[in-house]
């Protein structure tokens, strides 16, 4: 039953991805920006062929099978969850798979991931991302913070 579970909060997250970048793709001009809060942040449709600030930009094979890497060790991890994880450590591996799946829809169907929340911070404007990347950069934060603890808790 549990595992049902992990497959409904992987497939919410997932969807839930798909659709704001549905509505994203259905409602914005692709790079023209509209500021919804002046000069700190704006939604941005952009089409990302790489990761997080462009690296790794037109290399889709690599990028496709890093993700079929991950999804694999997500779901070693989600097997191997009732074992010895908590219900929190589970949450972050669960945020990080959705937003993998979502992105990797992405990659299959276009080649290329599509973005649109931007943020500027002084001048500086950050990274183009998604709902997805969002799931995958806080489940990985917070998954870093609990091994860390784990680590701790172990020498103790």
């Amino acid at each position: 039953m549990r595992k049902l579970l992990y497959f409904a909060v992987v497939l919410f997250i997932t969807a839930l991805d798909q659709i704001s970048k549905y509505l994203a793709q259905a409602r914005l001009v692709l790079n023209s920006k509209v500021w919804i809060i002046d000069n700190f942040f704006a939604l941005f449709l952009t089409h990302n062929d790489g990761v997080a600030f462009s690296m790794l930009e037109g290399k889709q094979l690599l990028l496709k099978f890093i993700t079929v890497v991950a999804i694999g060790i997500f779901v070693y991890l989600i097997v191997d969850a009732d074992k010895k994880k908590n219900w929190f450590e589970v949450g972050c591996i669960l945020m990080m798979f959705g937003g993998c799946i979502g992105n990797f829809i992405d990659r299959i169907q276009y080649s290329y991931v599509i973005d649109y929340f931007s943020f500027r911070f002084f001048g500086w404007d950050f990274a183009v991302f998604n709902v997805a990347d969002c799931f995958i950069t806080v489940g990985a934060i917070l998954y870093i913070i609990v091994l860390f603890k784990e680590m701790k808790n172990a020498k103790d």
